[in-house]
């Protein structure tokens, strides 16, 4: 497993992003860095009685694709998604990656965590992935700073 952590204050409160990670329009706000591509494209299939569950399928600006699933939600405290079901060439290299997002209320700001996991499909996968979690973690970095404080 590969691991990275990115924080950063926000001026939003953290009901107003969980608001944001359901809503599909503003997923295209990731944009990814380099040749790691950004979102073009989101639709969402969710439970009837509880956001646990939802899947959100994602189409990336260079036409790869790859399904988020939300595993676990506490409305303004925590959001665990799981993303497997990559295409080519992700598939081959990892078997899914896990995001956690944590919010922590610093009055008058909030803090975001988010921690990802990237999981390897062998070792001979590790190099690859780990340079991919590189540049995943730059783009990580500028979506949130941009979703924390909004101009």
């Amino acid at each position: 497993m590969i691991t990275f952590t990115i924080t950063a204050n926000s001026s939003i409160s953290p009901e107003q992003i969980c608001e944001g990670i359901f809503d599909v329009d503003q997923w295209v706000s990731f944009v990814g860095y380099g040749p790691l591509p950004g979102i073009r494209k989101v639709t969402k299939e969710s439970p009837l009685t509880t956001p646990v569950g939802t899947i959100f399928y994602v189409e990336n600006t260079d036409g790869s694709k790859h399904k988020e699933t939300v595993q676990s939600f506490n409305p303004g405290k925590q959001i665990i998604m799981r993303m497997d079901d990559f295409s080519q060439p992700l598939c081959s290299l990892v078997t899914h990656f896990v995001e956690r997002w944590d919010f922590a209320d610093t009055h008058p700001d909030c803090r975001i965590t988010r921690i990802f996991e990237l999981y390897p499909k062998n070792i001979f996968a590790s190099v690859p992935v780990w340079l991919i979690s590189r540049l995943l973690k730059k783009a990580v970095e500028n979506h949130t700073k941009q979703l924390a404080n909004p101009k």
